[in-house]
Protein backbone atom coordinates (compact mmCIF):
# COMPACT_ATOMS: atom_id res chain seq x y z
CA UNK A 1 0.00 0.00 0.00
CA UNK A 2 3.25 2.06 -0.48
CA UNK A 3 2.86 5.28 -2.35
CA UNK A 4 -0.54 6.44 -2.15
CA UNK A 5 -2.55 8.78 -0.85
CA UNK A 6 -3.69 7.43 1.60
CA UNK A 7 -4.36 9.87 4.91
CA UNK A 8 -5.99 9.70 8.36
CA UNK A 9 -4.05 7.70 11.06
CA UNK A 10 -3.53 4.05 11.22
CA UNK A 11 -6.69 1.69 12.59
CA UNK A 12 -6.58 0.71 16.03
CA UNK A 13 -8.37 -2.67 14.36
CA UNK A 14 -4.89 -3.48 12.58
CA UNK A 15 -4.42 -6.02 15.07
CA UNK A 16 -7.52 -8.39 14.44
CA UNK A 17 -5.22 -9.16 11.09
CA UNK A 18 -3.41 -11.43 12.67
CA UNK A 19 -1.42 -13.89 9.82
CA UNK A 20 0.05 -10.26 8.85
CA UNK A 21 3.58 -10.54 8.22
CA UNK A 22 4.48 -7.62 6.24
CA UNK A 23 3.16 -4.31 6.40
CA UNK A 24 4.12 -1.69 3.95
CA UNK A 25 2.80 1.72 4.61
CA UNK A 26 5.44 4.04 3.24
CA UNK A 27 5.16 7.32 1.27
CA UNK A 28 1.98 8.16 2.29
CA UNK A 29 -0.21 11.03 4.32
CA UNK A 30 -0.40 8.95 7.41
CA UNK A 31 -1.29 11.07 10.76
CA UNK A 32 -1.88 10.07 14.27
CA UNK A 33 0.41 8.36 16.11
CA UNK A 34 2.41 4.56 15.83
CA UNK A 35 -0.63 2.58 17.44
CA UNK A 36 0.54 -0.23 19.94
CA UNK A 37 -1.46 -2.68 18.29
CA UNK A 38 1.22 -3.31 15.45
CA UNK A 39 2.69 -5.27 18.42
CA UNK A 40 -0.76 -7.30 18.53
CA UNK A 41 0.76 -8.76 15.27
CA UNK A 42 2.82 -11.62 16.28
CA UNK A 43 3.38 -12.81 12.79
CA UNK A 44 5.40 -9.40 11.74
CA UNK A 45 8.33 -9.18 10.54
CA UNK A 46 8.71 -6.60 8.31
CA UNK A 47 7.65 -3.37 8.90
CA UNK A 48 7.85 0.23 6.74
CA UNK A 49 5.72 3.64 7.90
CA UNK A 50 8.59 5.41 6.50
CA UNK A 51 7.82 8.86 4.59
CA UNK A 52 4.67 9.80 7.01
CA UNK A 53 3.46 12.51 9.39
CA UNK A 54 3.37 10.32 12.15
CA UNK A 55 4.17 11.76 15.78
CA UNK A 56 4.42 10.65 19.17
CA UNK A 57 6.64 7.59 20.94
CA UNK A 58 8.11 4.33 19.10
CA UNK A 59 5.95 1.07 21.03
CA UNK A 60 8.40 -1.01 23.16
CA UNK A 61 6.63 -3.66 22.22
CA UNK A 62 7.88 -4.62 19.05
CA UNK A 63 9.47 -7.56 20.73
CA UNK A 64 6.16 -9.28 20.88
CA UNK A 65 6.51 -10.23 16.89
CA UNK A 66 8.70 -11.77 14.80
CA UNK A 67 10.84 -9.00 14.46
CA UNK A 68 12.81 -10.81 17.46
CA UNK A 69 12.98 -13.67 16.27
CA UNK A 70 16.34 -15.54 14.01
CA UNK A 71 16.14 -17.74 11.52
CA UNK A 72 18.70 -20.47 11.26
CA UNK A 73 20.20 -20.66 7.96
CA UNK A 74 23.74 -21.55 6.80
CA UNK A 75 23.94 -19.38 3.84
CA UNK A 76 24.26 -15.63 4.03
CA UNK A 77 22.02 -13.42 3.15
CA UNK A 78 23.25 -12.10 0.11
CA UNK A 79 22.41 -15.35 -0.84
CA UNK A 80 19.16 -15.82 0.66
CA UNK A 81 17.78 -12.53 -0.91
CA UNK A 82 16.64 -12.63 -4.27
CA UNK A 83 16.54 -9.03 -5.65
CA UNK A 84 14.97 -8.70 -8.91
CA UNK A 85 16.11 -5.14 -9.61
CA UNK A 86 17.44 -1.81 -8.52
CA UNK A 87 14.59 0.83 -8.53
CA UNK A 88 16.19 3.19 -9.16
CA UNK A 89 17.95 3.44 -12.74
CA UNK A 90 15.64 0.35 -13.67
CA UNK A 91 15.15 0.06 -17.13
CA UNK A 92 13.10 -3.26 -17.51
CA UNK A 93 9.49 -4.59 -17.16
CA UNK A 94 8.33 -6.76 -14.39
CA UNK A 95 7.36 -10.12 -15.72
CA UNK A 96 3.68 -10.70 -15.64
CA UNK A 97 4.08 -13.82 -13.93
CA UNK A 98 5.83 -11.62 -10.72
CA UNK A 99 2.56 -12.02 -8.97
CA UNK A 100 3.91 -11.33 -4.92
CA UNK A 101 6.51 -8.43 -4.44
CA UNK A 102 7.21 -5.10 -2.52
CA UNK A 103 9.61 -2.26 -2.43
CA UNK A 104 12.16 -2.02 0.75
CA UNK A 105 15.03 0.04 1.30
CA UNK A 106 17.80 -1.19 2.64
CA UNK A 107 21.37 -0.27 2.76
CA UNK A 108 20.44 3.24 1.79
CA UNK A 109 18.87 1.57 -1.92
CA UNK A 110 15.34 0.46 -2.62
CA UNK A 111 15.32 -2.79 -4.16
CA UNK A 112 12.25 -5.08 -5.08
CA UNK A 113 11.99 -7.95 -3.67
CA UNK A 114 10.01 -11.81 -4.32
CA UNK A 115 9.59 -15.20 -4.05
CA UNK A 116 11.46 -16.66 -1.02
CA UNK A 117 12.89 -13.70 0.69
CA UNK A 118 9.26 -12.65 1.43
CA UNK A 119 9.84 -14.85 4.60
CA UNK A 120 13.20 -14.25 5.10
CA UNK A 121 13.39 -10.26 5.18
CA UNK A 122 12.81 -8.58 7.87
CA UNK A 123 13.06 -5.00 9.26
CA UNK A 124 11.31 -1.97 10.31
CA UNK A 125 11.66 1.42 9.01
CA UNK A 126 10.14 4.62 10.52
CA UNK A 127 12.15 7.37 9.05
CA UNK A 128 11.11 10.43 7.76
CA UNK A 129 8.03 11.23 9.83
CA UNK A 130 8.03 13.35 13.35
CA UNK A 131 8.48 10.75 16.39
CA UNK A 132 10.01 11.79 19.15
CA UNK A 133 11.07 10.30 22.83
CA UNK A 134 13.81 8.14 23.57
CA UNK A 135 14.53 4.63 21.63
CA UNK A 136 13.05 2.10 23.55
CA UNK A 137 15.92 -0.02 25.00
CA UNK A 138 13.15 -3.22 23.54
CA UNK A 139 14.70 -2.44 19.98
CA UNK A 140 17.85 -4.14 21.17
CA UNK A 141 15.27 -7.81 21.47
CA UNK A 142 14.77 -7.37 17.57
CA UNK A 143 17.11 -9.62 16.71
CA UNK A 144 15.62 -11.16 13.21
CA UNK A 145 16.08 -7.40 11.57
CA UNK A 146 18.09 -6.94 8.91
CA UNK A 147 17.58 -3.22 8.70
CA UNK A 148 16.88 -0.79 10.87
CA UNK A 149 16.04 2.97 10.03
CA UNK A 150 14.79 5.57 12.62
CA UNK A 151 16.52 8.91 10.68
CA UNK A 152 15.13 12.23 10.38
CA UNK A 153 12.88 12.00 13.18
CA UNK A 154 13.00 14.18 16.29
CA UNK A 155 14.25 11.43 18.59
CA UNK A 156 16.29 12.57 21.62
CA UNK A 157 18.27 10.41 24.71
CA UNK A 158 20.87 7.96 23.99
CA UNK A 159 21.57 5.04 21.36
CA UNK A 160 20.29 1.90 23.50
CA UNK A 161 23.38 -0.24 24.58
CA UNK A 162 21.06 -3.09 23.69
CA UNK A 163 21.77 -2.58 20.17
CA UNK A 164 24.51 -4.93 20.09
CA UNK A 165 22.07 -7.63 20.29
CA UNK A 166 21.17 -6.99 16.86
CA UNK A 167 23.30 -9.69 15.21
CA UNK A 168 22.00 -10.17 11.73
CA UNK A 169 21.76 -6.09 11.38
CA UNK A 170 23.38 -4.67 8.03
CA UNK A 171 22.14 -1.51 8.15
CA UNK A 172 21.98 1.14 10.52
CA UNK A 173 20.42 4.72 10.30
CA UNK A 174 19.81 7.04 13.30
CA UNK A 175 21.05 10.43 11.15
CA UNK A 176 19.20 13.57 11.68
CA UNK A 177 17.80 13.03 14.90
CA UNK A 178 18.58 14.90 18.46
CA UNK A 179 20.50 12.44 20.31
CA UNK A 180 23.23 12.56 22.55
CA UNK A 181 25.53 10.61 24.66
CA UNK A 182 28.16 8.43 23.37
CA UNK A 183 27.77 5.74 20.51
CA UNK A 184 28.18 2.61 22.91
CA UNK A 185 31.05 0.74 22.47
CA UNK A 186 29.24 -2.54 22.44
CA UNK A 187 28.71 -2.18 18.77
CA UNK A 188 31.82 -3.26 17.10
CA UNK A 189 30.09 -6.57 17.91
CA UNK A 190 27.40 -6.12 14.92
CA UNK A 191 29.45 -8.91 12.70
CA UNK A 192 26.93 -8.08 9.63
CA UNK A 193 26.64 -4.27 9.74
CA UNK A 194 27.62 -2.92 6.31
CA UNK A 195 25.75 0.47 6.64
CA UNK A 196 25.98 2.87 9.26
CA UNK A 197 24.66 6.26 10.54
CA UNK A 198 24.29 8.64 12.97
CA UNK A 199 25.13 12.06 10.98
CA UNK A 200 23.32 15.45 12.66
CA UNK A 201 22.40 14.45 16.19
CA UNK A 202 24.04 16.00 19.09
CA UNK A 203 26.82 12.85 20.10
CA UNK A 204 30.05 13.14 21.81
CA UNK A 205 32.97 11.33 22.64
CA UNK A 206 35.20 8.49 21.33
CA UNK A 207 33.54 6.58 18.69
CA UNK A 208 33.55 2.72 18.87
CA UNK A 209 37.28 1.34 18.01
CA UNK A 210 38.17 1.61 14.91
CA UNK A 211 38.23 -2.41 13.84
CA UNK A 212 35.83 -5.19 12.24
CA UNK A 213 32.94 -3.28 10.43
CA UNK A 214 33.85 -0.40 11.93
CA UNK A 215 37.29 0.41 10.32
CA UNK A 216 35.05 0.48 7.09
CA UNK A 217 32.87 3.88 7.71
CA UNK A 218 34.39 6.74 6.56
CA UNK A 219 33.69 10.34 8.18
CA UNK A 220 30.09 10.84 6.51
CA UNK A 221 29.15 7.88 9.36
CA UNK A 222 29.39 10.94 12.03
CA UNK A 223 29.16 14.04 10.61
CA UNK A 224 27.06 16.74 12.02
CA UNK A 225 28.34 15.58 15.44
CA UNK A 226 30.75 18.23 16.67
CA UNK A 227 32.04 16.42 19.90
CA UNK A 228 32.60 13.29 18.81
CA UNK A 229 36.31 11.99 18.18
CA UNK A 230 38.10 9.11 17.03
CA UNK A 231 39.62 7.75 14.25
CA UNK A 232 38.15 8.13 11.03
CA UNK A 233 37.62 11.72 12.58
CA UNK A 234 40.34 13.53 14.97
CA UNK A 235 42.42 11.78 17.39
CA UNK A 236 40.90 12.27 21.12
CA UNK A 237 42.55 14.10 23.45
CA UNK A 238 42.49 12.51 27.08
CA UNK A 239 41.15 14.44 30.16
CA UNK A 240 44.62 14.32 31.43
CA UNK A 241 45.94 16.20 28.60
CA UNK A 242 43.83 18.68 27.78
CA UNK A 243 44.12 19.19 31.67
CA UNK A 244 48.15 19.74 31.39
CA UNK A 245 47.45 21.84 27.74
CA UNK A 246 45.72 23.70 29.95
CA UNK A 247 48.46 24.56 32.65
CA UNK A 248 50.76 24.80 29.67
CA UNK A 249 48.81 27.84 28.70
CA UNK A 250 48.27 29.57 31.96
CA UNK A 251 52.04 29.43 32.80
CA UNK A 252 52.64 31.02 29.68
CA UNK A 253 50.17 33.85 30.37
CA UNK A 254 51.84 34.16 33.46
CA UNK A 255 55.55 34.65 32.52
CA UNK A 256 57.11 37.84 32.46
CA UNK A 257 58.43 38.73 29.42
CA UNK A 258 62.03 39.76 31.12
CA UNK A 259 63.19 41.62 27.60
CA UNK A 260 60.30 43.95 28.13
CA UNK A 261 60.49 44.11 31.61
CA UNK A 262 64.12 45.29 31.48
CA UNK A 263 63.27 47.88 29.18
CA UNK A 264 60.48 49.47 31.00
CA UNK A 265 62.11 48.70 34.58
CA UNK A 266 65.27 50.83 32.70
CA UNK A 267 62.91 53.45 31.11
CA UNK A 268 61.12 54.39 33.87
CA UNK A 269 63.89 54.42 36.04
CA UNK A 270 65.99 57.06 34.20
CA UNK A 271 63.26 58.87 33.51
CA UNK A 272 62.61 59.20 37.56
CA UNK A 273 66.35 59.69 38.06
CA UNK A 274 66.11 62.46 35.51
Amino acid sequence: LSYNLLNGSIPDWIDGLSQLSHLILGNNNLEGEVPVQLCGLNQLQLLDLSNNNLHGLIPPCFDNTKLHESYNNSSSPDEQFKILFSIKGHQGHVEKKIQEFFEFTTKNIAYIFQGKVLSLLSGLDLSCNKLIGHIPPQVGNLTRIQTLNLSHNNLTGFIPSTFSNLKQIESLDLSYNKLNGKIPHQLVELKELAVFSVAYNNLSGEIPEWKAQFATFNENSYEGNTFLCGLPLPICRSPTTMSEASIENERDDNLIDTDSFFITFTTSYGSGAG
